[in-house]
């Protein structure tokens, strides 16, 4: 090839890459270090879209996350409160944490926010259980 062919080849992956930037969305796949729940002890929250979750493009990891007995029973065995709850839900008997926790603004759904009393997390939920179980053990 000559000299100029690469140079043509180069301005055309440029422009194609230059525009892939404005198409693709900005996600923030780093967790936002917050503590979304008022009070002691560990909780976790994922929120999500009914609608959402009951569509073909539904990443089925997520649903086996909400649906799996061993993860809540993980949960359990480490002392961890948790609520799986549909984004549109109104809490009236739950204490005012949950509300706090679902009041704070998402980008997405499904959303997971964990807390350990202290620090925690509020990011978009990906990947896998054991993904999701390794953020967890991660707070400190």
């Amino acid at each position: 090839m000559k000299t100029f062919d690469f140079a043509i080849i180069a301005v055309w992956l440029v422009l194609l890459f230059g525009q892939l930037d404005s198409v693709l969305p900005d996600i923030d796949v780093d967790p936002v270090v917050v503590d979304p729940f008022p009070g002691n002890g560990k909780r976790l929250m994922i929120v999500y879209q009914t609608e959402q979750a009951m569509t073909s493009n539904a990443d089925p990891k997520q649903s086996i996350i909400m649906l799996s007995t061993r993860f809540r029973k993980w949960l359990d065995d480490n002392d961890i409160r948790y609520r799986f709850l549909d984004a549109d839900v109104t809490i009236r008997t739950e204490g005012s944490e949950w509300n706090e926790a679902l009041a704070i603004p998402k980008k997405s759904y499904p959303w997971a926010m964990y807390s350990n009393g202290v620090t925690g997390f509020s990011k978009p939920l990906q990947g896998s259980i054991e993904e999701l179980k390794s953020d967890i053990v991660g707070v400190k």
